[in-house]
């Protein structure tokens, strides 16, 4: 429980810091959405800054883990999509395949890597450096899904 307790507690500050809206947490996992429901500019570069931040502050917190015996990693996968969204619940949820593409490059993200889709590299191209990360075969899709792995956000763009 402290080390959910740990990544949720660095998650909520990156959410507040970012303006990403939380769509669920559960256990280890967690979904945001950016520009719904309230909009915010850049909403595609700052899930991507989000994903970088996110990926320094876990360096820290696994290293801390492992000593205490738990041998726990991060990785993520964000795109961008229209999806469908509900509110008026008791939480905040969305659904369709950008949601779906999201969670399978993240299954597919190994230790430290942030994987986006190529719709999203489109959109951020300028303001990010990647790699490739080849093409994977995800459930429900049909064809296979490139994606890229964010290297880092470059500099001029995090000012």
């Amino acid at each position: 429980m402290r080390v959910l307790d740990e990544f949720h507690g660095t998650i909520g500050g990156l959410v507040s810091r970012f303006d990403a809206t939380v769509g669920f947490i559960e256990g280890d996992g967690v979904q945001l959405f950016f520009n719904d429901p309230i909009e915010v500019p850049d909403a595609a570069l700052r899930a991507v800054r989000l994903g970088c931040a996110l990926r320094e502050a876990m360096i820290g917190l696994t290293a801390l883990w492992r000593k205490r015996g738990y041998d726990l990693d991060f990785g993520a996968g964000i795109t961008l999509g229209y999806a469908t969204c509900f509110a008026g619940r008791s939480d905040y949820a969305a659904i369709g395949a950008v949601t779906n593409l999201a969670s399978r490059l993240a299954d597919e993200a190994t230790a430290g890597q942030i994987l986006i889709s190529q719709r999203l590299y489109a959109e951020v191209e300028d303001d990010v450096e990647v790699e490739p990360a080849g093409e994977f075969t995800l459930k429900g899709f049909q064809r296979p899904v490139p994606a890229f792995n964010v290297v880092a956000v470059r500099e001029a763009a995090a000012a």
